[in-house]
């Protein structure tokens, strides 16, 4: 302001520092050579100068993959731990800088039998290989499998077969069914026939991967546009929108955005009746057992009670709906909710938040974090030309006993996540309460099962914060798993575009 005349003028920083300091990928600076290790042997190997940044050097964070059984990935740069099984593996390494440009390196580690041990019997009984017959996807973690042992050296006596801690002796020929979690991915297969045993170690999930290729649901019968009315009694069916080449029965149905009044129950219907007259933009997802997913969306038009035609009056923000506040500590909350309109005319709602929230035409429940020495937030939307904003007092909302406000994340007792935002399209952020004093690992694995992120913290403390760039995964489920040495929990994250 100057004289009393004042100017404002809207600054794309972000465009401005895009444009003149591009980042550039880390690269590979010291290539890992080909690593032995032997079963039952303490393995260490340091990961510190794989890599390099021409920009951030010093800040990129490392991921793991494909690591043999009984070795880990520590935080920031270290694989260690004691083979506990001999085979190859294919190892690889991911850097990631601060600007989520990331890069990857493979080596293999070779783990050797414990000295002493027999090499595998020639011309004597053995398991020589394994027949997978079948794989049946029973949700995101867990498979059934139905397989057949190959042998070599038979001799007309019966066979004990067993799996080790899945099926116990027996002298049945096969095949054999097992309910298997994708966090075991390779089980130990026995068999004894004339006092000679032989042992085979059986990477079903590699087989299963590549044998039993999961596809998403599809959309076999689109919603077309929906009317409803204030204060009439609604249903919807969504029952026969989706189908599956695996599971067509096993879909699980999700729905966001529904009018103010109108509720989703499990496992197909939307039912209630209508509070607030308006334009809806409603979307439908539906998952498979693999967590692969697929969405469609339609409008619902509420018209006021009475028959009278939807609100020609001037588009503005009316109130807040407040879904949601999580306590993230003393001064941060999560907070969630939905804006109400007046004057809806159907076209695209450009909806964004002062300093908080760059403009956006998703229709909302929007998830912010926010301090509490910023108690109130201005909220801005534009329609066909039309802006409106609103001082919404976001704190008030959240103070226990306000009005619609559901309050969450107090202070409690054993291990809690809090994703920081779900869906997730670059960073997953999450909060760990509840491991004070313990070492906390976190795994994050996708919807086949494979891990594509692990953090570890040594000690930690009553508040948490581990994030995970997730910028370089295909959208879907991922799983999220915290354990300490006594708790354990798991979230389900959305991976968007």
């Amino acid at each position: 302001m100057q004289s009393g005349a004042s100017s404002s003028f809207a600054y794309n920083w972000l465009a401005a520092c895009s444009s003149s300091t591009a980042n550039t990928p880390p690269t590979v600076a010291n290539p890992v050579s080909p690593q032995s290790a032997t079963v039952n042997i303490g393995y260490t190997l340091s990961l510190a100068n794989v890599f390099t940044d021409a920009e951030t050097p010093n800040a990129l964070v490392l991921s793991v993959t494909g690591l043999p059984a009984g070795l880990n990935f520590v935080a920031p740069s270290t694989i260690s731990g004691t083979p506990s099984m001999s085979g190859v593996s294919n190892v690889t390494v991911t850097a990631t800088d601060p600007g989520s440009l990331s890069a990857s390196t493979s080596f293999t580690i070779t783990v050797s039998p414990a000295a002493g041990t027999p090499p595998p019997p020639t011309g004597a009984f053995s398991i020589t290989s394994v027949q997978t017959i079948s794989c049946e996807v029973l949700s995101a973690g867990q498979r059934r499998l139905t397989f057949n042992p190959r042998y070599a050296g038979l001799n007309g006596s019966p066979v004990s077969f067993s799996v080790v801690n899945e099926l116990l002796p027996t002298t049945n020929p096969g095949p054999y069914t097992l309910d298997l979690y994708t966090d075991n991915s390779v089980v130990t297969l026995q068999a004894v026939q004339s006092g000679i045993s032989s042992s085979f170690a059986y990477n079903w999930l590699a087989v299963c991967s590549s044998t039993t290729a999961n596809t998403p649901p599809t959309v076999a019968n689109p919603v077309s546009p929906q009317s409803a009315t204030v204060g009439v009694a609604y249903t919807l069916s969504l029952a026969n929108v989706f189908t599956d080449a695996e599971t067509p029965n096993q879909l699980t149905l999700a729905v966001s955005s529904l009018p103010a009044g109108l509720s989703f129950t499990a496992p197909s219907t939307i039912s209630g009746t209508p509070s607030m007259s308006g334009v809806s933009n409603v979307t439908v997802t539906a998952t498979d057992p693999g967590s692969l997913s697929a969405s469609t969306s339609f409008s619902i038009t509420v018209n006021p009670a009475g028959g009278t035609p939807p609100p020609t009056g001037t588009f503005s923000i009316t109130g807040v709906t407040t879904v949601n506040c999580g306590v993230i500590s003393s001064g941060v909350r999560s907070v969630t909710f939905t804006p109400r309109y007046a004057g809806v005319d159907g076209s695209p709602v450009s909806f964004s938040v002062v300093n908080e929230l760059l403009p956006t035409t998703n229709p909302g429940p929007y998830t912010l974090r926010l301090y509490t020495d910023n108690p109130t937030i201005t909220l801005s939307a534009v329609q066909s030309g039309v802006s409106s904003s609103f001082a919404y007092n976001w704190l008030a909302a959240c103070a226990p006993g306000a009005p619609g406000a559901r309050v969450s994340g107090e202070p409690v007792s054993g291990l809690q996540l809090q994703v920081l935002g779900n869906p997730v399209r670059q960073v997953l952020e999450v909060a760990v309460t509840g491991a004070t004093g313990s070492s906390l690992n976190l795994t994050l694995t996708d919807g086949q099962g494979r891990i594509v992120g692990q953090q570890a913290v040594e000690k930690a403390t009553a508040s948490e914060r581990v994030e995970f760039r997730v910028h370089h995964l295909p959208s879907g489920v991922l799983i999220l798993r915290a354990n300490t040495s006594t708790q354990s929990q798991t979230v389900k994250v959305i991976k968007a575009e």
